[in-house]
C-alpha cells in the first residue's frame, strides 16, 4: 500500500514538473524528432550499396573526398566532403596529434599512400612517438554503419584474433598465431595471416646461467668488515657449471663510523671546573670486541657561561668613573672590585683599562686621540658646489694633532637653499602664573641672516600648572521638595578663585515626583464618552500634603480608533468589460464608531502584462503526513497552470 502511495505521488510531481517546465519538454521532443530523421537517413543510405571514396589535389590545406554509390537512383547522388589535408588536435594534458591525408590524393599509387598519425607529448613518459601510417580508404562511408558495425572500406581487410600463441622459440624470442579473414577482398587480402609477437620474458641465458634462491636469513654484522653475509642454494641451471650453494655478502644498513665498530652508552656530564672552565663526561663500552675496544671514554668541551677574556669564571663590579684619558699612553682607567668567584682564584681588586679612541674612530683608520671644535659650514660655492668648515683641535698631543683642519663636502640641498631659515632649540623659560604660558627663544641655526630674523620665539602652555584665575564650587545637598511651587533648591560655595568670583550660587529646579501612586486598573470603555477612568491610591511613604486618591481617564483605544475587523467575503465573477474587474464585499466584524459598516474591494482579472490573475480561495488544513511530506490546498477560483503550482504548499513532518 505504501509503495502505491509513492508511484502515485511520483506520477503526480512529474504531471506538474512537465506543466510547469514547458521549454524542457519542446526541446526534449526536438531532440527525439532528430534522432528519428538520422535514423531514416541512415536506412536510406544502406540502400546506395557500397561506396567509393576519390581525393583531390591539396588546396590551402583543403581537399575534397567524393562519395560515390554503386546505385544510382533519386535517392543515391554523388556527396563531396571537404576535409583538411593536415589536421592538428589537442588533447589534455599538452598532448598534440597530427593527421596527414595529403598522399592519399595521388589515386595511382593508393595501395601505397598512406594516412600519417604523428603523436607529440602523449602517454606517461610524454614523449614523441614514431608515426602510425595507416591506408587510405577507396570504399565506404565517412559515419555510415552497417549491420551495427562501422564499414571500414571495401579494401582494408579484416581478421579475426586467432587461436592461442605458439611457444616461444629461445632462437628468436618470438611467438606466432595464425588469423582468418573476417571481412575484406579476397582477391586482395590474404585468407590466412601469420602474426609475431615478441615474448614477454626474453632470457638472455643459452642454458649455462644460474640461477639462485633467495636463501635463508642474514647473519649478524661483523663489526670488522661491516659486513652480513646469507648462503643461497641453487634453484636452476647445469650443475656440473653452477656452484650447489652461493655465499651472498652485503654492507651493514648502520655502518658505524667509529674505530673497530665500539659503540658506546653516554654519561653524565661532570661540575664546571673553575679553573680550566672545561666539563668533562666518562662513557662506557655498550657493544663491540672488548679486546680491541678500550672499557671507557672520556669527553671534554667548554661550559657554557665562559666570560670573554677571563679563563676563570672571575666576575667584577664597576666602582667610580673612568679617569681622564692619558695623553701618553692613549688609555683610561678605573678601578673593580670582586662580585663572583673564587677568592683564592680571582684577586679581590684589580684595575681595568680601555682606549680613549672610539671605535667609530679606529674603523675610520685614525689611531690619534684628537678631538676637534667644530665650526658652522660655509654657504655652497656654486663654482666648486662644495662647503667646508674648520676644525680647531680641543683635546690631544699637539705634536701628534693637527691645531686646525679643514673639512669640505659636496653641497647637499639644505646648503642649496639658504632662504630656509633653521633655528637651535633652547630650555624652556618659568611658567607665567597670569597667563598659564611659558616662552622658548630659539637662535638662527642656518639660513641668511639678511632674510632671516635672529630669533624666534615659541609659546605654549604649561603642562600641570594650576590655574589660579578659574573659579571652584563646593556642592551642597539639595533641599527638600517645596509643594507649594513643586520646586527644590541647591547653593554653590566658592571654594578657590580670584575676587572677582561670586561668593554663593543657588539653583533651582523642579520635583521628580513629590507624590507616589499605586495603579489602579483601568475601567470598562464608556461608549457614551468613549472613555475609561483609573483610580490611583496614595502610597504610605508619600508626603502628607499629597491627595489619597486621583483619577485619570483616557480615551478608549489608547487615545486612537478601534482597529476595524472585517469578515472574509466572497468575490464575484469577472465582469464582460475591456478591462475585466471583480469585487469583493466585507462586512464589518468589530471596531470604533469610524469603522465603515461594509467595505468594497475592486481588483483587476489581468495583470499589467495582460496574463490572466490568479483568485484563490481559503486554504485547508495540512494533512495527516504521508512519506514524511504534509499537504494542504486551496482551490483555483481563476487560473492556468501557474495557479494550480501556488495552490499546493508541501512542508515536512514534524
Amino acid at each position: 500500500m505504501k509503495f502505491t502511495y509513492v508511484l502515485v505521488l511520483v506520477l503526480v510531481l512529474a504531471v506538474v514538473a512537465s506543466a510547469v517546465n514547458p521549454k524542457k519538454a519542446a526541446k526534449k521532443a526536438a531532440r527525439k524528432a532528430a534522432k528519428l530523421e538520422a535514423k531514416k537517413a541512415k536506412q536510406a543510405m544502406k540502400q546506395c550499396g557500397d561506396w567509393t571514396l576519390s581525393y583531390s589535389e591539396c588546396d590551402d590545406n583543403k581537399m575534397n573526398i567524393t562519395k560515390t554509390p554503386s546505385v544510382s537512383n533519386d535517392n543515391c547522388q554523388p556527396r563531396i566532403h571537404e576535409i583538411e589535408c593536415v589536421t592538428k588536435k589537442t588533447k589534455k594534458n599538452n598532448c598534440e596529434i597530427t593527421i596527414d591525408r595529403s598522399a592519399c590524393a595521388d589515386m595511382s599509387q593508393i595501395e601505397t599512400s598512406k594516412i600519417v598519425i604523428t603523436k607529440s607529448g602523449c602517454g606517461k613518459r610524454k614523449a614523441s612517438k614514431a608515426p602510425i601510417e595507416k591506408p587510405c580508404k577507396t570504399g565506404g562511408y565517412i559515419g555510415m554503419k552497417k549491420n551495427g558495425k562501422k564499414n571500414k572500406g571495401g579494401t582494408e581487410c579484416k581478421y579475426s584474433r586467432g587461436g592461442s600463441w605458439s611457444d616461444c622459440d629461445p632462437a628468436t624470442n618470438v611467438k606466432t598465431r595464425e588469423q582468418k579473414l573476417k571481412r575484406g577482398d579476397p582477391s586482395i587480402c590474404e585468407p590466412v595471416k601469420t602474426v609475431e609477437k615478441l615474448c614477454r620474458r626474453k632470457r638472455q641465458s643459452t642454458g649455462t646461467e644460474c640461477k639462485y634462491s633467495r636463501g635463508g636469513s642474514w647473519s649478524d654484522c661483523d663489526p670488522v668488515t661491516n659486513v652480513k653475509t646469507r648462503e643461497q642454494k641453487l634453484k636452476r641451471g647445469d650443475p656440473s657449471i653452477c656452484e650447489p650453494v652461493k655465499t651472498v655478502e652485503k654492507l651493514c644498513k648502520r655502518k658505524n663510523q667509529r674505530p673497530n665498530g665500539c659503540k658506546y652508552k653516554r654519561g653524565q656530564w661532570s661540575e664546571c671546573d673553575g679553573t680550566t672552565n672545561i666539563k668533562t663526561m666518562v662513557k662506557t663500552l655498550k657493544r663491540g670486541d672488548k679486546n680491541t675496544c678500550p672499557p671507557t671514554q672520556v669527553l671534554e668541551k667548554i661550559c657554557k657561561r665562559q666570560h670573554k677574556g677571563l679563563k676563570t669564571n672571575c666576575k667584577y663590579k664597576k666602582v667610580g668613573k673612568w679617569s681622564d684619558c692619558d695623553l701618553t699612553t692613549g688609555v683610561r682607567s678605573r678601578e673593580v672590585t670582586l662580585k663572583k668567584g673564587d677568592p683564592e682564584i680571582c684577586p679581590l681588586k684589580k684595575t681595568a683599562t680601555k682606549s680613549c679612541v672610539k671605535k667609530t674612530n679606529k674603523k675610520k683608520g685614525k689611531g690619534k686621540a684628537c678631538q676637534y671644535e667644530k665650526q658652522p659650514w660655509s654657504p655652497c660655492d656654486a663654482a666648486t658646489n662644495t662647503v667646508s668648515r674648520t676644525l680647531t683641535l680641543k683635546e690631544g698631543d699637539s705634536t701628534k694633532c693637527n691645531s686646525t683642519k679643514v673639512q669640505v663636502k659636496k653641497c647637499k640641498n639644505k646648503h642649496l637653499r639658504p632662504h630656509v631659515c633653521k633655528y637651535r632649540r633652547t630650555s624652556w623659560e618659568e611658567c607665567d602664573a597670569t597667563s598659564n604660558m611659558r616662552v622658548m627663544i630659539k637662535t638662527l641655526k642656518r639660513g641668511d641672516p639678511a632674510q632671516c630674523e635672529p630669533t624666534q620665539t615659541v609659546e605654549r602652555k604649561c603642562k600641570g600648572k594650576k590655574k589660579t584665575n578659574v573659579c571652584k564650587y563646593k556642592y551642597e545637598p539639595w533641599s527638600e521638595c517645596n509643594i507649594t511651587t513643586n520646586t527644590m533648591t541647591r547653593q554653590q560655595v566658592l571654594k578657590s578663585g580670584p575676587a572677582s568670583c561670586q561668593q554663593v550660587k543657588e539653583y533651582s529646579k523642579k520635583c521628580k515626583k513629590p507624590c507616589k501612586f499605586e495603579t489602579g486598573d483601568w475601567s470598562e470603555c464608556n461608549t457614551e464618552t468613549n472613555q475609561m477612568t483609573r483610580i490611583d491610591t496614595l502610597k504610605k511613604a508619600a508626603q502628607s500634603s499629597c491627595p489619597q486618591t486621583r483619577v485619570l481617564t483616557k480615551k478608549c483605544g489608547n487615545g486612537k480608533d478601534k482597529k476595524c475587523v472585517y469578515d472574509r467575503g466572497e468575490w464575484t465573477q469577472c465582469d464582460t468589460s475591456d478591462n475585466p474587474t471583480r469585487t469583493r464585499t466585507q462586512k464589518l466584524i468589530s471596531g470604533g464608531p469610524t469603522c465603515e459598516q461594509e467595505k468594497v474591494t475592486t481588483k483587476s482579472c489581468t495583470k499589467k502584462n495582460g496574463e490572466v490573475r490568479c483568485f484563490f480561495g481559503p486554504w485547508s488544513e495540512y494533512d495527516s503526513c504521508m512519506n514524511g511530506v504534509q499537504k494542504k490546498r486551496r482551490q483555483v477560483i481563476q487560473g492556468g497552470q501557474e495557479c494550480e503550482r501556488k495552490s499546493i504548499k508541501m512542508k515536512a513532518c514534524s
